[in-house]
């Protein structure tokens, strides 16, 4: 490598760029002090690697499974190994493992036509869309509960199917182990009861979810209240002020419930691990300036498990907000087109987008559709009342496939591309016997770097890519103030 000319050597300084935990920030002005040299004021398309920190391409989408028509929800039965999705009132089973080979089944009609929710119940699988409680049981057939009530929202809690629907006060549960048991008013415990929540408190029920032993009840009037044991249940007010936007708004993670509403991204815990205080804190702040621009109440919250992310949805058709719960910070996804439903079995992640069932992939490159994943990354601005000379960048990234993207620091482009070489023996120019690495296992390290002399009053640094699957591991920047 050549040698840089000593004229600036004792006031020049290499920037390394390696550290991007400090994650999206939209809370700071980029120029200013409190802007780290690890926070983004860019980070569409790109995620955090829990395990090693590198910032790299989120993973790409590969499809598996065409259905009939677009559909709503995708949904794992884990007990009998199937899954179910709607298409409009059309329901559909798909048996085992997904492959291109997966035929879809029509099973039923759904009697309801609001967005299906689902629950593993004993032997069966419950479904409520706005109407009476259906269920698939142990033997393909799929029924209705004639005597169940009106439901959006179902679950499982003490041997019992609970359910709600959106805007009423109160919280149904079935006789225990039985999901045609709706007798009300009896004697017998093991009937079916209910609780009323809040009655009359000015706000429907809009979400219901469990944490630690605990139902909590969230009204549309932003009380909570919490349901503990089985019944007779105690009911205990909660915290206030706690607007969500609808049923799938809130999700369980770690130790709380995160959700999504007209403030933000919050989170609902305990004070004391899973005891004490149930209270509400504000988690969003690096992005909710923008993030409660567009909430609506087709809001939505997945658990990206595998990845330690929540992917968080304000509505239809706007940015995904990646929270990556294990440091707290955010990056974001833009799909082309809309995703409908995120389902996780085991460690595999499918992603449900109109009439296509895909494969979340590492080592994959583009999205819905086969359309390229557009990389868009931008890190502090840094500023001068003189002038900065911007002398060499250099990157160095770990390619899992063909790459192609660009470095920018203000003016100063620096390319990289990267090829991938067949892995086929017969290609191979080297001896096997004295090779020491795995054939297949080589993570291919791509330098590069450029040499010219820029004048700015400013600069950032600035990455984008429409292809490959990368991890970067740094970009160094020679710069002077003069």
């Amino acid at each position: 490598m050549p040698k840089l000319s000593n004229k600036h050597g004792e006031r020049a300084q290499v920037l390394t760029f390696a550290d991007f935990t400090g994650g999206l920030r939209k809370d700071i002005a980029p120029n200013s002090e409190k802007f780290l040299p690890n926070m983004l004021q860019k980070a569409t398309n790109v995620e955090i690697d829990y395990s090693s920190g590198k910032l790299k391409v989120a993973a790409g989408l590969v499809p598996v499974v065409t259905l009939p028509a677009a559909a709503d929800t995708l949904f794992y039965n884990y007990k009998d190994n199937y899954f179910l999705t709607n298409c409009g009132q059309s329901l559909y089973k798909l048996r085992g493992y997904l492959s291109p080979n997966t035929t879809p089944e029509l099973i039923g009609q759904l009697k309801g036509i609001k967005r299906p929710a689902y629950a593993v119940y004993g032997p069966y699988t419950a479904i409520v869309s706005g109407n009476r409680v259906q269920y698939v049981d142990y033997f393909n057939a799929f029924k209705m509960a004639s005597g169940s009530p009106v439901s959006d929202m179902c679950y499982v809690r003490g041997g019992r199917l609970a359910t709600s629907n959106t805007g009423s006060d109160i919280v149904y549960f079935c006789g225990v182990g039985d999901i045609e048991n709706w007798n009300y008013g009896t004697d017998n415990l093991q009937d079916a009861w209910y609780a009323e929540v809040g009655y009359q408190d000015g706000g429907g029920i809009v979400a219901v979810k469990q944490l630690f032993g605990n139902v909590v009840v969230i009204k549309r009037s932003g009380k909570t209240f919490r349901l503990v044991g089985d019944y007779n249940w105690d009911v205990y007010d909660g915290p206030e002020g706690v607007y969500v936007a609808g049923p799938e708004a809130i999700r369980f993670a770690g130790n709380g419930l995160y959700y999504v509403g007209k403030d933000g991204f919050s989170v609902m815990g305990f004070n004391s691990g899973e005891y004490g205080t149930l209270r509400s804190s504000e988690v969003g702040a690096a992005v909710n300036q923008d993030l409660m621009q567009g909430v609506s109440q087709n809001a939505k919250i997945w658990d990206i498990q595998p990845k330690k992310q929540l992917w968080v949805r304000t509505d239809d058709m706007g940015t995904t907000y990646l929270f990556h719960y294990f440091s707290g910070v955010f990056t974001v996804r833009k799909f082309s087109m809309p995703i409908s439903d995120v389902c996780l079995v085991g460690n595999t992640v499918y992603v449900l987008s109109g009439d296509t069932i895909y494969r979340l992939d590492e080592t994959a490159d583009t999205e819905v559709a086969g359309n390229p994943i557009q990389v868009d990354v931008e890190g502090k601005l840094y500023t001068t009342i003189n002038d900065f000379l911007i002398k060499r960048i250099a990157v160095a990234v770990d390619a899992k496939s063909a790459a192609a993207a660009n470095v920018a620091v203000s003016k100063v482009q620096l390319p990289i591309g990267y090829t991938a070489e067949s892995p086929y023996v017969h290609d191979a120019t080297g001896y096997l016997h004295d090779a020491n690495y795995p054939l297949w296992t080589l993570a291919r390290t791509t330098p590069a770097s450029k040499r010219q002399i820029y004048r700015t009053k400013e600069f950032s640094m600035r990455l984008t890519s429409t292809k490959g699957a990368f991890a970067l591991n740094d970009v160094k920047v020679e710069v002077v103030e003069v």
